[in-house]
């Protein structure tokens, strides 16, 4: 829902629109391989067999090989290029290419929704990025992410959230320039882009509801 109030607030194509909506339904498909991933990776270090730095980075090298075992098992299904691409655009292992000048819109759409979704609930890009943070299953991996060369020594969550706050802003630049929003909206977005969630909680409350 959040992706289609969004796309159609943007005046998205109808072919974008259905192009995100299909995206947003197969990125999920492999999740069951990722979760059971993950709980080996823990089991390993409550067994002690690693520690938790060396813990860190096998599920940093777990995000980036589950994210092509998820794009090679859409390929397999026949699933379309573009839709691959947008649906990919999700989580850390997508931040160097979603703002990248090679990212389409509606990469940048897909990856900011999953930014800002936290327990099926839209909320603040701050709000989702401190959960991430205080979740000590991935303290170590979010530290490990200042080895990484893309990150500029930063953590993953911190990436996250700069990443996540450009889309943002340049999402708002869009939404304004479309004269799509009312006054309220249009002098709250441009005084504080963060607000962008809330935006997008309205639209779906109000068409949803």
């Amino acid at each position: 829902a959040a992706c289609e109030v969004l796309s159609e607030a943007l005046n998205l194509s109808s072919e974008s629109r259905r192009n995100l909506g299909l995206a947003a339904m197969a990125h999920d498909w492999d999740k069951k391989y990722q979760t059971t991933g993950l709980r080996k990776i823990n089991q390993y270090i409550a067994n002690g067999e690693v520690n938790e730095q060396e813990g860190g980075k096998l599920k940093y090298d777990f995000f980036e090989e589950s994210e092509s075992h998820s794009v090679k098992g859409m390929q397999n299904r026949g699933i379309p290029p573009e839709i691959i691409r947008i649906a990919s655009a999700d989580g850390h292992p997508a931040l160097p290419r979603v703002v990248s000048p090679e990212a389409t819109l509606e990469e940048k759409i897909h990856h900011y929704v999953g930014a800002i979704i936290d327990e099926n609930n839209v909320v603040s890009l701050n709000k989702r990025v401190d959960n991430l943070e205080r979740n000590e299953r991935y303290t170590a991996m979010n530290k490990y992410g200042r080895q990484v060369p893309w990150t500029g020594g930063r953590t993953l969550y911190e990436v996250q959230r700069d990443v996540g706050h450009q889309i943002e802003k340049e999402l708002v630049g869009r939404l304004i320039e479309s004269e799509n929003l009312n006054d309220y909206w249009r002098n709250r977005l441009r005084e504080n882009p963060q607000d962008l969630p809330q935006f997008i909680l309205f639209k779906i409350q109000k068409n949803f509801s």
